[in-house]
Formats: C-alpha cells, sequence, structure tokens
C-alpha cells in the first residue's frame, strides 16, 4: 500500500502539485486540506488509525479504495468511505457503483520511469538466497535474456490452489518462481507479520522472467493493478492472466494475454514454446510498457485525481 501511495504522488507531483505523504501515525490536525486516504481497510484500522475516524476528518476526506468487493476487508471499511467525501477505486465496476452516491473515478497510480533500486540486503532474503539464476549476467536487468520463464506471487486460495495442482507437472516444465502465501495469509502484509520483504523479492522475480502469470483469488476478475502493472508490464514481463474486468488503459490482447482457467496453460505454453507466441509476447510487452509509461495518459490520470480530491462532496450536491 505505501508503493501504492507513493506513485499516486508521483502522478500529482509530475504536474506540478505539491505531495505531502503521511501516515496515521502523522499528526491528525496538521494534515492539509485536501487529503487521500490510501487503503482505508488498513489505514483506518492499524496502528493509530481509528483515532482518524471523525468527522472532521472523513467530511473532506478522499479515499482510494484498493480491495475486492467480495472481500471482508472492503465491507469492514465501507461504512467509513460513505461518509468520505470523495471515492477512487481501482476496480472500474466498483468506482460506477460508488459514483452513484458520490464524487468517484476509477484512476490507477503512475509508475516509476526506472525501476526501484535493488537494496543490498535483498539477495539475502530466503526466498532468493538459496536460488542461481539471479546470479548470472543475464539477470542485470529487463532488457536482456530472461533467467525465469514464469513467475508468480500471490496468497493462497481454493481457487489458486486447485489451478496450481492441476497443472503443476507442466509448469514443472519451465524455469518458475511461483510463491503461494500460507502464513498469516488472513492478515496484511505488514511489519507484524514479518513478511514486508516478499513484496521486493515478488518484483525483483518478476522483472527477470518472461511471464508474469496471473490466476485471481476467486471467481471474481478484478485487474490487479499492482501485479499486473506495477510488477509485471511496467518491467517488461508479458502479462498472462485469466480475464478481468474492464479498466481504465489496459485492453486483454493489446497489454496482456487472457484466457479462461481450464485454457491458461495452452496460452502459457503458447507464449514460451510457439514462435508465433513469442513474437506475440514480445508485441503485447512492449505495448504494455509504453502504456505505463504513457507521459499524456499520466497528465490525464492526475486532472482526474485533483478534480475528485477536490469535488464537493454528497452533502453539497444539491446545494
Amino acid at each position: 500500500m505505501r508503493e501504492i501511495a507513493c506513485c499516486l504522488g508521483d502522478t500529482l507531483r509530475s504536474a506540478g502539485h505539491t505531495v505531502i505523504e503521511a501516515d496515521e501515525n502523522s499528526d491528525i490536525d496538521a494534515r492539509p486540506e485536501h487529503c487521500i486516504y490510501v487503503s482505508p481497510h488498513e489505514f483506518f484500522f492499524l496502528g493509530r488509525g481509528p483515532e482518524w475516524v471523525r468527522d472532521d476528518v472523513l467530511e473532506s476526506a478522499c479515499m482510494y479504495c484498493t480491495e475486492q468487493v467480495q472481500t471482508s476487508w472492503f465491507w469492514q471499511c465501507l461504512p467509513i468511505v460513505l461518509m468520505a467525501k470523495s471515492v477512487i477505486d481501482m476496480s472500474l465496476p466498483l468506482a460506477s457503483a460508488f459514483s452513484e452516491v458520490m464524487p468517484a473515478a476509477c484512476v490507477f497510480p503512475s509508475v516509476g520511469k526506472t525501476p526501484p533500486p535493488v537494496s543490498p540486503d535483498l539477495l539475502d532474503h530466503p526466498m532468493l538466497r538459496a536460488q542461481r539464476w539471479w546470479t548470472s549476467t543475464a539477470a542485470d536487468g529487463p532488457e536482456g535474456k530472461r533467467p525465469l520463464d514464469v513467475s508468480f506471487f500471490g496468497t493462497t486460495s481454493p481457487h489458486r490452489a486447485r489451478f496450481f495442482a492441476r497443472n503443476a507437472e507442466r509448469l514443472s516444465r519451465f524455469e518458475t518462481m511461483i510463491y503461494l502465501r500460507t502464513k498469516n495469509a488472513l492478515e496484511p502484509m505488514n511489519a507484524a507479520t514479518g513478511e514486508t520483504g516478499l513484496v521486493d523479492v515478488a518484483r525483483y522475480a518478476a522483472r527477470h522472467a518472461r511471464i508474469l502469470l496471473n490466476v485471481h483469488r476467486d471467481e471474481f476478475p478484478y485487474f490487479e493493478w499492482h501485479r499486473l502493472v506495477y510488477q509485471g508490464m511496467a518491467n517488461r514481463s508479458v502479462v498472462v492472466s485469466e480475464p478481468c474486468f474492464a479498466n481504465p488503459g489496459f485492453e486483454p490482447g493489446v497489454h496482456y494475454l487472457a484466457e479462461e482457467s481450464h485454457h491458461l496453460m495452452h496460452l502459457l505454453e503458447w507464449v514460451l514454446n510457439d514462435k508465433d507466441g513469442q513474437d506475440k509476447a514480445d508485441a503485447v510487452a512492449e505495448a504494455a510498457f509504453l502504456a505505463a509509461h504513457d507521459p499524456i495518459d499520466e497528465a490525464a490520470r492526475a486532472r482526474t485525481l485533483v478534480a475528485i480530491l477536490t469535488a464537493r462532496g454528497p452533502a453539497h450536491a444539491n446545494q
């Protein structure tokens, strides 16, 4: 969530706005006039977050929602979101639903022009220390030959467990780094769980994989921006995914490849083993990289962010 907040800040800075990045431990009364609260299902419930649940905070707040509608976290924070002035949701269908009662939009953050630097300690992470693929000179950056064929990082779920169990033998034919998070699976990843480094490991693996595989948590085809765009497309890894909800900016067949779950392995094997598949994957990865870094689109997103952030809330709609 901090990565998403930083990327939102970059979007606004690129348009010339001044941005202060803070968290739930900041001084409530020293907050700026216009505030975006990223991931309200975490912000208002963890640490000092409950102290921010005040009328004077919520009546001027813009919520940036990141959670999926079918989860308990979404419904837990919904009353707080509906008390806000406006909302931005990472899901286009949810943003459309919110727009019926308050100013709302679906806006993705920007991604950095260059990948964030790799921490010197990252390769000592237990998940990388036992790996040898990253020692190759081919693993120095996203432009050269990629030592991994497929990467996937995500929290376990029955849907994902069935997919990987069913396709384990076929995936074993390739160089893969697949991690299904089971420990603390129902808890947010943060310092308390000791798992914050997993985000950096996932991004590092995606940067050195030909394919970033996306299997949804369940039957809801949510477009997971953080995995698909921030980790995959921004690092020129071709995204191979189950179908996703429509979203602003990224189209199946153009910016990522999509197929139903029972045919997804056929698509993955076509990309890895067939010359036509490889050519199509190269074109898709390049189109996605350019779309993720499009300065015109970035400026448009900044304008939308400002419009929603400064919009008059539902209490003033008829005044």
